[in-house]
């Protein structure tokens, strides 16, 4: 039965005959912003850490043991930084900032001329690929670090 069942989601694109989940991609669900939504900063989170069950984000990467040399590469690749600044942040108020669980990405704010500017910080990252697959633009490509470096889930 088991393979009838494979077969069928080999056929179906992982649906099978009982999974009704959805095959839009995730990227294309993210809603434009409205006027009340638009007022809140990037970053603002409403939850209460509790240190033990839910921490930060920054917690999180160092519970994660995620190494990276310094100096290697980035493994994140945005393709037009402009784009996130321009386009997205105004659309979207840069999802990318609260959807990556370890503040890969911020927007920042130059205090003489207001101009934002996306800065990246790979070596925060916990190879979810979460912005891969959410980029409502596609920007950012995730690819994997030079020499298999990454998260050593022991802890987690």
């Amino acid at each position: 039965m088991k393979f009838i069942h494979l077969g069928a989601q080999y056929f179906t694109g992982g649906r099978g005959f009982v999974d009704n989940m959805s095959l839009e991609e995730d990227y294309k669900t993210l809603k434009p912003l409205d006027g009340e939504q638009a007022d809140v900063p990037p970053g603002v989170d409403s939850k209460i850490y509790d240190g033990e069950l839910f921490v930060d984000k920054l917690t999180s990467v160092y519970l994660s043991k995620t190494k990276h040399r310094e100096d290697q590469p980035s493994h994140i690749m945005v393709h037009d930084t402009d784009l996130c600044v321009n386009t997205c942040y105004p659309k979207y108020r840069s999802p990318c900032t609260r959807f990556c669980p370890g503040d890969v990405y911020e927007i920042e704010v130059d205090d003489n001329s207001g101009e934002r500017r996306l800065k990246l910080n790979p070596s925060n990252c916990l190879h979810c690929k979460t912005c891969d697959i959410k980029d409502p633009y596609e920007n950012i490509t995730w690819t994997c670090p030079e020499g298999g470096e990454g998260p050593g889930y022991t802890l987690l």
